[in-house]
Formats: C-alpha cells, sequence, structure tokens
C-alpha cells in the first residue's frame, strides 16, 4: 500500500513538474512574443522619426523690398546660434520645405564665410548685416561643396533657404529683413 502511495506521489510529483515545466515554457513564450514586438515597434517608430522633418521653427523671417518697402515673402525658420547649431546648420538633411529656413545669430558683426560641405541640398545663403539689411548672398549653391562662400561684408545674420528662394521671390541685395517672434 506504501509502494502505491508512493507511485502516486511520485506520479502526481511528475505532473506537477510538467505542468509548471508548460506553464514557464507558455510565460516565456508571451514574454518573447511581448519583447519582439516591442523592438518592432521601436524600429518602426525610429524610422518615422528619421523620415520625419527634424525642423524646430521657432521665428518668422519676413523679406522688405529696399525700393518700394513691399512685402515680398516670409517663412519659418530654426534659429542656431550656439557655436555647435551654427558649425552643424543644414548639414545631413535630405529636404526642406519651401517655407522653412535656418537663421544664424551671432553675437557680433563680422565677415563671415560659409561652406557646404557635408550639405546635401542646394540652398540660397543671404548675409545680413546688424541693420537687418541683405548685405550679400549665394544663390543655388552646390550641395557637398567645400569652396568658401565669404559674405565680404560686415554681418550679423545669416539666412539659408531652399536654392532659388531668392529668385522666386524677387529678393535682392539691400533688401530688408524682420524677425519676428
Amino acid at each position: 500500500m506504501k509502494q502505491k502511495e508512493t507511485l502516486l506521489n511520485t506520479q502526481v510529483n511528475k505532473m506537477k513538474r510538467k505542468n509548471i515545466l508548460i506553464i514557464i515554457g507558455l510565460l516565456t513564450g508571451i514574454l518573447l512574443v511581448a519583447i519582439l514586438s516591442f523592438i518592432n515597434l521601436s524600429q518602426k517608430k525610429k524610422a518615422k522619426v528619421s523620415n520625419k522633418l527634424e525642423y524646430k521653427l521657432e521665428k518668422e523671417v519676413s523679406f522688405i523690398s529696399s525700393s518700394s518697402g513691399n512685402f515680398l515673402s516670409s517663412l519659418w525658420v530654426e534659429i542656431a546660434e550656439t557655436p555647435y547649431e551654427q558649425s552643424k546648420g543644414l548639414m545631413y538633411r535630405n529636404y526642406m520645405p519651401d517655407s522653412v529656413g535656418m537663421l544664424f545669430i551671432y553675437p557680433g558683426s563680422e565677415e563671415r564665410s560659409y561652406w557646404m560641405q557635408n550639405t546635401r541640398i542646394s540652398l540660397d545663403i543671404i548675409y545680413v548685416n546688424d541693420e537687418m539689411e541683405i548685405v550679400s548672398a549665394y544663390e543655388f549653391t552646390i550641395p557637398y561643396s567645400e569652396e568658401g562662400l565669404p559674405s565680404h561684408e560686415v554681418c550679423k545674420y545669416v539666412i539659408e533657404t531652399n536654392a532659388g528662394y531668392m529668385q522666386e521671390y524677387g529678393i535682392a541685395i539691400g533688401d530688408r529683413i524682420i524677425i519676428k517672434n
């Protein structure tokens, strides 16, 4: 009788262990599916973020004709104010909407020079003095070019727009800008 009871207990213990192993296997499977789903979701979010335009539009810049005083155009700009932001500029960006640009604000006025190293899109580069007057500009710059594009004039601000922006809106040397918050 004792042998039957021991045999029965052994079989019950084996069944308990088997059930515990099944439960552990199921929980492990569920956990694995949850982890893989999370990783997949994270990768999809990263892909969306990398395809999403990464512009922090902070101010509006309007262009005013110096000859007529008429409004020419305006665009929203991301501000490049720190040395790191200024050195990076629009590098590594694949696209910029027509109504968007970048405004570089410097603490003082001096001659400046830009280049297109690691810049994938053609730009218009507009140099502006501390009186908000456009003093020089380069239109349709060549992507990736390491040729210097000097201002030849003292300036405090630099605006980068998509190539052709100046031509499209009739913006010229001597025109003025207004920076709005």
